[in-house]
Formats: C-alpha cells, sequence, structure tokens
C-alpha cells in the first residue's frame, strides 16, 4: 500500500454510471474504490452528469468540466470503459491509464444481443472487439477482479504484444502491470435503519425469504430458480423469493427480456406475489442492508457459458456482508469459493431439483445455518473495501513512477484509438441501413 511519505498523486476515476442513491455494481465499484484511493491521494471522480471530489468519508460536488480539463495535471486516470475520446485525451495530457477489466463485457454482450438480428449482433460484437483491443493497447495497468480473469487478460495483452522480454524480466509475475483487485464490502457490520422486505411484501417472521440481490440480466437463470419455488409451494407454505431488483438505475438502461420472461413464468405458475416478489424498481445502495437482514438465504444462479466462466457476482458480497448462507450455481469463482470455505451450497446449472434440495435442506436445519454464518463471518473480513483496494493503490505507484510516454507509445495509442473510432462509425452505419430497410419494409406494407 501507499507509504506516508510516498508521493501523492492527482488521480481521475470515470464512471459510466451515475453515482447516487440507488446504484448498480459498476458505479459501486467507482465510488467504493475512489473512496479507498482518496485516503493516500487527491481523487476525482467523473460520471456522465456529475465531477466529484473525493475524500474518505464521501464526496463534494463540483463543477462539471469535459473530460479533456478533467485530465489536466492529472497523474493517473482509471476507467471500466475505454474509448477513443478517453484515449486521445490521455496521450495528449500524458497521463498513465489504468483500464479496470472486472466486467467480461464481451461474454454479457454474446448472451444480451442474442435476439438481436445476425447483423446487428455481428457489428455489437466488432466494437466490444475493437474496444477490447483499444483498451491492450492503451493501458498502462490493469485491474480486474479474480485470477480468471487475470488469467484472460494476460492472454489478451500477450497476444496484443504488451508482454515482452523486458517487462518480464521486471516482473515474472506481472503484478505490477495486472492487478486483482475484487468487488468488495464495508468494513462496518450491516446495521437495520428502517424497515425491509418482509414488511414491504406482507411476510411473516415465520416465512423463510429467499433473496435474489441484484439485477435479472440476460445472462442469468431465474427462470429454474421460479420453478423451484414452485416446486416447494405444492408442499410447504413457508419458502418465499424475492427479486431485489429488476429496473436498471441508470436513466435509459434497457430491460432485459430475462425480466419480463421472469414475471410472466411466475404468474403462469400461479405463484406471483404469493411466493414470488418481484420490484420492479431498485433498492436504494444505503436502504440495502434492511432488506437483506430480513432474508434467510442469498441466491444466485445462471447458465453455463463463458460469462459465469469469468464473471463475478459483486452483488454476491452483499449476502457475505449480511451473513447470508448462498445457494449459487457452481462453476463461476464465487461458487469456488462457496464450496472452498462452505459458505452455503452449489447447485448445477438448470437444475430445478438441486435447487429444490439445496433451499429445502437450508431452510429445515438451522445448525447448519448458524456453521455457515460463522464460515460467513470469518471470510468477509478478508472482502473489505480497504483490503481489496491494496493491489490497486500498489499499481497506482507503479503505472506513475514509469518513464515518460515515449512518441512511439503514444503514437500506438493514437492509432489504437483510430481504429476503434472507425470501427464504431462503421456499426452505427449498419445500425442505420437496417433501421432504414425495416422503416422502408413496413411502409411497403402499408
Amino acid at each position: 500500500m501507499t507509504s506516508p511519505t510516498a508521493p501523492i498523486r492527482r488521480v481521475l476515476v470515470i464512471s459510466n454510471d451515475e453515482i447516487g442513491e440507488s446504484m448498480a455494481g459498476p458505479a459501486i465499484r467507482a465510488y467504493e474504490l475512489s473512496r479507498q484511493v482518496a485516503r493516500h491521494h487527491h481523487t476525482l471522480l467523473k460520471t456522465p452528469s456529475r465531477l466529484l471530489e473525493l475524500t474518505p468519508e464521501g464526496y463534494k460536488e463540483l463543477t462539471p468540466r469535459s473530460l479533456r480539463k478533467c485530465l489536466v495535471g492529472v497523474d493517473v486516470v482509471m476507467a471500466n470503459t475505454i474509448s477513443a475520446r478517453l484515449v486521445a485525451a490521455a496521450t495528449i495530457s500524458r497521463c498513465r491509464v489504468i483500464v479496470d477489466a472486472y466486467c467480461p463485457v464481451l461474454f454479457e454482450a454474446f448472451e444480451a444481443d442474442r435476439r438481436l438480428q445476425p447483423i446487428l449482433r455481428r457489428s455489437s460484437t466488432a466494437v466490444r472487439l475493437a474496444q477490447l483491443r483499444l483498451a491492450a493497447r492503451a493501458g498502462d495497468g490493469y485491474v480486474c477482479a479474480n485470477e480468471r480473469q487475470r488469467d484472460l487478460l494476460i492472454g489478451n495483452l500477450a497476444m496484443a504484444g504488451r508482454v515482452g522480454v523486458a517487462r518480464y524480466d521486471r516482473d515474472p509475475t506481472l503484478r505490477s502491470l495486472v492487478a486483482t483487485t475484487p468487488f468488495g464490502l464495508p468494513e462496518s457490520a450491516p446495521k437495520r435503519t428502517d424497515s425491509g422486505l418482509r414488511e414491504a411484501y406482507g411476510l411473516s417472521d415465520d416465512d423463510f425469504v429467499v433473496v435474489w440481490g441484484g439485477g435479472i440480466w440476460d445472462w442469468f437463470d431465474p427462470l429454474t430458480l421460479v420453478h423451484a419455488i414452485s416446486t416447494l409451494a405444492e408442499h410447504r407454505s413457508d419458502v418465499k423469493l424475492v427479486f431485489l431488483g429488476v429496473t436498471h438505475p441508470r436513466p435509459g438502461f434497457p430491460q432485459h427480456r430475462k425480466a419480463q420472461e421472469t414475471i410472466e413464468l411466475a404468474r403462469e405458475l400461479g405463484v406471483l406475489d404469493k411466493y414470488v416478489f418481484i420490484n420492479k424498481g431498485w433498492i436504494p445502495y444505503v436502504q440495502r442492508a434492511n432488506y437483506l437482514l430480513d432474508g434467510n438465504l442469498g441466491v444466485s444462479a445462471n447458465h453455463v457459458h463463458l460469462e459465469s466462466r469469468y464473471a463475478f457476482r459483486t452483488r454476491v458480497l452483499d449476502y457475505l456482508w449480511c451473513e447470508l448462507p448462498i445457494v449459487c450455481t457452481a462453476g463461476d469463482a464465487i461458487a469456488d469459493l462457496v464450496d472452498r470455505e462452505n459458505l452455503g451450497v452449489t447447485v448445477q446449472a438448470e437444475n430445478v431439483e438441486d435447487l429444490v434440495h439445496a433451499i429445502e435442506r437450508l431452510a429445515d436445519d438451522e445448525e447448519l445455518r448458524e456453521s455457515i454464518r460463522a464460515n460467513l463471518r470469518r471470510v468477509k473480513t478478508s472482502y473489505t473495501w480497504e483490503k481489496v483496494a491494496v493491489p490497486l493503490l500498489r499499481l497506482i505507484d507503479a503505472v506513475a513512477t514509469q518513464p515518460s510516454v515515449t512518441g512511439f507509445v503514444r503514437l500506438r495509442r493514437m492509432l489504437a484509438a483510430g481504429r476503434y473510432a472507425a470501427t464504431r462509425i462503421s456499426a452505427n452505419v449498419i445500425v442505420v441501413r437496417v433501421l432504414a430497410d425495416h422503416l422502408w419494409r413496413r411502409r411497403e406494407l402499408t
């Protein structure tokens, strides 16, 4: 970690989501990591509409400025979305770039774009691939959330020519290039400050409440879970499932089709608003403990694909924080942690019987739940934001002390930014052509 005598840097963190009352994972991560960086460096956080000056206690609002002006005098900029505009501005200002690659956006898009026309899906994929190539060329350092992601990232960087003999000889582990900083959780214990989900949905103290803590995205599998709850409802009335969020807090964010499919399936099975409850909004960040502390079990379910291989289930950390035993699909990094530390039960993907057995076992075995809660209390101390931010702080110092960026590196970055911009323009042209063709065909039909 940064020592008391280390130079104080000027760090800019860029979030593509807004910081505010309701936040999804990317915004939470940007905000909480910025607070940790602010313990050691002068830190600004830029969102689509706001500019904040961070302190460990919170932030104060500054007058919004353009990206170029925000980068004046900045030593290090960190962002999870790398654009041609950012790369060009950072190159001109000669500040170092850290890429936060904790979210496997390409593999998420493969799932989210499944229903697009093939030409639009190929166009969308081309843009994301170009963005990954740009990030591989432009970054001075990289952050990811787990070791699987780190392996994938090092492979990408090696293919982009970023892992050479000189760098390897200086650091055979490449920790000074790629750091692992998981999602974190608060240092303080969760406290109830208001009513929670039992009052909101009329649930009794005797109900065994299963909580789905995040959004319903297309790479998840809430449908198998709804089937499992419906099966349980056939022979017991105490198991209830609550989805805490459907509508993304970012204005204009498209609702994923899985959200509507979940509502429709619960209605079709006759369990909606009886055994399955769905919050169609989003729980405010500071209120989440009130809802989670009303739960008995936290759940996460997904299909088996590349997204699940490389994902880090951020909201499962909230289960850890609130000491909720976890039921999750086997195969991802969080599931490995659950198995290794006995934090709950992992189940096979798309297996209703497995989910039914796991939920019922935990619902009926208080001794098992208490032993799991003891493990949760032990493990969660390793995932506080203060601890998970240590590799990031080291990375900031490492990239900030690198030699000045050479003309060759600046040219490489600008060329990569130009290629990415050209790909975006080409994709937009394709979208316009497809929409024009669609409108023309509708006109002919009428």
